[in-house]
């Protein structure tokens, strides 16, 4: 393979988290150690609602975990019985019951959707307000091999580029306008 061929896969290989393009969802429902948000209170940029305790996230863990529930959706984690289920307004079940199983889990990431659960540090622009101080579970996140652990909408560098230009030419139009919007 010459220089050229090199240089057009490695432009054109997915390999960097660029939020512009994924909206930050690896930071959604993340579950943070047990008093990391206590720890790093002067830095929550969302309000938190409620907590759910997870438990043990991973067998390595020697702490409990808990999700933060920073938006008011109609569907929320509660530990029940030791396990984490869905809570689910009579409403939507209503329209879910003559839905078959695999229809009523598209229904219900289309209802949840909107309502994405952020991480409480992450800032309005989606950055991690405690990005130096992250626990492990976002320091790993995409660095590990198994498949979980694997972000799907990583960016190449010919799709930045592309999207900067886009960006440039936006804010030489509309100098007061916000190009994420």
């Amino acid at each position: 393979m010459n220089y050229y061929a090199k240089l057009i896969a490695y432009l054109k290989t997915p390999s960097k988290c660029y939020i512009p393009k994924c909206k930050a969802e690896c930071c959604t429902n993340v579950p943070l150690p047990e008093g990391f948000v206590e720890s790093k209170r002067g830095r929550i940029q969302r309000p938190i609602l409620y907590a759910a305790k997870l438990g043990k996230n991973s067998p390595s863990d020697d702490f409990d975990s808990f999700i933060y529930n920073t938006t008011q959706n109609p569907i929320q984690l509660m530990r029940v019985n030791g396990k984490i289920k869905p809570i689910i307004p009579p409403e939507i079940l209503e329209k879910m019951d003559p839905l078959p199983l695999d229809s009523q889990i598209a229904y219900l990431r289309i209802i949840y959707k909107p309502y994405e659960n952020y991480c409480p540090f992450m800032t309005k622009f989606r950055k991690c307000a405690v990005y130096e101080e992250r626990p492990a579970i976002c320091r790993e996140y995409g660095t590990l091999t198994d498949k979980q652990n694997q972000c799907s909408l990583k960016a190449s560098p010919l799709e930045i580029i592309k999207d900067f230009i886009e960006i440039a030419k936006f804010a030489l139009l509309h100098p007061f306008k916000n190009p994420y919007k």
